[in-house]
């Protein structure tokens, strides 16, 4: 295998022992191994490579601190992205950590060793000269183990509920597209790998734009354009994809999660033209090769706060010189003020020269439909045209990124987070599993909240206050459907809002709140349920919590007390259940460290999800 290029390497172990120095999978050169995939004593998982093959070459690449299964099958993989300089670890199918690393890889030609040192077993060794994608790793993790008879380790039976105490907090993942090969393939698998908007895959820490440039004359599908490509005549087209990474601020801000070198206030940005092609009467032919392109990163700051391109120049060249080599990098800076917050337009555009003079283009390569149109805040060079960049009230649709530079959950070292950079467009949703049991029966609770509202308590009259009909309406859930049919018309699903999270000015007197009048206006309906369920004799003991005898139970709430969707402005909307103590407790720390991660605060939009 080359290691100078991209690959990955995976595999099934079972370990008898943790401690060891250990090594899954390497390949050498004269002096070092150009990668390792294994376990260190006192790093856990690790995934690295070599700076040069010598003998006081230094060691990079993830280093995870998390210590493997021991007695028990489990899935390790490792992705060298060449192209976006990253090293990937997953654990079950889980990315771990990714890092960007420096400097240039180099190939080791000695022979690979597998499972050379390791205390257990090795199945199931898969080696890829590709950067595989999270959807493919997660793939290799569910493919049974065969070897010696064994199967996949199986969890154990979960503890009852009445004796947990609370967990830590689920780890945190980027959920990134990695590079622009990713992008890419989600463009290419997709329904709309030659719209004319491309393809877009936006997340909150990263975003991603595909799509098919085409110059000249083509003939499109009259159909079905988007699924099926166009006929060239005389012409040429550009694949251009575009991908951003956008982080999150450590506790005091001094680094991001992850590490590396970045910081919470910059984004990543990777660019990618490839298969440029030219036809002259539907025949390929080099005839545009002499005309130049010019790829530049331009950016913009609201409120007139500033952003800036440090990394990464204009670049200008010949179509041929794109053809032997159209990658190119670039960072963005966000200048946000301690305690500020501002968003930071960035524009990709690709202009054209040397074609016809009154055709002369400069087009946008994030997704958007195309029209002819001038932008007035464009830099256009001399003698270029805007084509597909709008003016006055028509939205562009240009990426944003809203940059903070706020303490989140001051105090708690388990979720504070200072600054970050998140995709403002992108769905923040916060998702609730099923089978966790730490808090089950809050989940329970949302879960039938959303998808029976009608038989929540408490019980909503058949009519408002002006008797017209109603009935309950829980907001906030992703997957609600966005419209719905009544007598044969279609309408908006009115359940399929967004919650907005609230938050008190400092100094705001406690009752003043809305947190507090949220509380407050549930009051009323669990004094009720209570009642009910001490009559029925399903009240449980008092639990003993600091010395003090206190309920077992809580009552909980949606929609959230911490959101302007709450019950004291909901007009009925709302649901309560009592629960267990400790699980409405962590569910709550939960939340404040989904607020915290993903960086939403006043007014902010977010969506919920409950999954398996």
């Amino acid at each position: 295998m080359r290691t100078d290029q991209s690959f990955t390497v995976a595999a099934w172990l079972r370990w008898s022992d943790k401690e060891g120095t250990y090594s899954v999978a390497e390949q050498r050169g004269t002096h070092q191994p150009a990668f390792v995939l294994g376990n260190t004593p006192d790093r856990g998982l690790v995934f690295t490579r070599t700076s040069a093959d010598t003998a006081d070459a230094s060691s990079t690449g993830v280093f995870s601190d998390v210590e493997p299964p021991v007695n028990e099958w489990f899935h390790v993989a490792g992705v060298f992205d060449a192209t976006a300089h990253t090293m990937s670890l997953y654990l079950n199918g889980a990315l771990l950590r990714s890092e960007t690393v420096s400097g240039d890889p180099w190939n080791a030609t000695g022979a690979m060793t597998l499972g050379t040192r390791m205390m257990g077993s090795v199945d199931e060794i898969i080696i890829h000269q590709s950067p595989l994608t999270i959807a493919d790793i997660g793939a290799l993790a569910n493919v049974p183990v065969m070897a010696l008879g064994a199967e996949r380790h199986e969890p154990a039976p979960t503890t009852k509920a009445d004796d947990l105490t609370p967990q830590a907090l689920p780890p945190f993942n980027y959920d990134r597209v990695n590079s622009v090969q990713d992008c890419t393939r989600l463009r290419e698998t997709s329904d709309f790998r030659y719209s004319t908007p491309g393809w877009r895959d936006l997340r909150p820490y990263s975003g991603c734009w595909s799509k098919i440039l085409a110059y000249g004359d083509w003939t499109y599908h009259p159909t079905d354009p988007g699924k099926y490509p166009p006929k060239p005549d005389d012409g040429y087209k550009v694949e251009a994809t575009v991908v951003m990474h956008s982080y999150l601020g450590t506790a005091d801000g001094s680094g991001v999660v992850g590490g590396g070198d970045r910081r919470p206030n910059q984004v990543k940005v990777w660019t990618q033209l490839e298969h440029i092609v030219g036809y002259n009467d539907g025949n390929p032919t080099d005839d545009f090769d002499d005309k130049e392109l010019q790829l530049e990163v331009q950016v913009k700051g609201s409120d007139g706060a500033a952003c800036e391109v440090t990394e990464g120049k204009t670049r200008r060249a010949a179509i041929r010189d794109w053809k032997r080599d159209g990658y190119d990098e670039w960072l963005v800076e966000s200048k946000v003020k301690e305690g500020d917050v501002h968003n930071c337009t960035i524009r990709p555009l690709l202009f054209e020269f040397g074609g016809i003079t009154w055709f002369n283009e400069a087009r946008p390569l994030w997704g958007k439909i195309e029209f002819e149109n001038v932008l007035g805040d464009i830099k256009l060079p001399f003698g270029i045209q805007a084509i597909g960049l709008p003016t006055g009230g028509r939205s562009e649709f240009a990426p944003v990124v809203r940059c903070d530079d706020m303490v989140f959950s001051k105090g708690f070292t388990d979720r504070q987070h200072t600054g970050g950079c998140i995709f403002s467009d992108a769905n923040r949703i916060f998702t609730m599993k099923r089978s966790d049991v730490a808090i089950d029966a809050v989940v329970k609770h949302i879960d039938e909240a959303l998808s029976s509202p009608g038989e929540t308590v408490p019980t909503l009259p058949p009519t408002d206050a002006q008797g017209q009909p109603q009935s309950k309406i829980m907001p906030g859930n992703i997957d609600a459907a966005s419209n719905i049919t009544v007598d044969g018309q279609k309408y908006t699903n009115p359940a399929w809002m967004w919650l907005v999270r609230h938050t008190d000015p400092p100094g705001t007197k406690k009752t003043d709140t809305l947190t507090y009048k949220n509380r407050k206006a549930i009051g009323p309906a669990c004094r009720v349920e209570r009642a009910r369920l001490k009559a029925e004799e399903e009240w449980p003991d008092n639990v003993i919590v600091n010395g003090k005898s206190v309920p077992k139970l809580q009552c909980d709430e949606y929609p959230f007390a911490s959101t302007k969707n709450g019950a004291h402005n909901s007009k009925g909307h709302f649901s309560i259940r009592y629960v267990d103590r400790d699980k409405n407790h962590l569910h709550g720390q939960y939340l404040a460290a989904f607020y915290s991660r993903y960086r939403v605060g006043n007014d902010n939009r977010f969506w919920v999800r409950i999954s398996n």
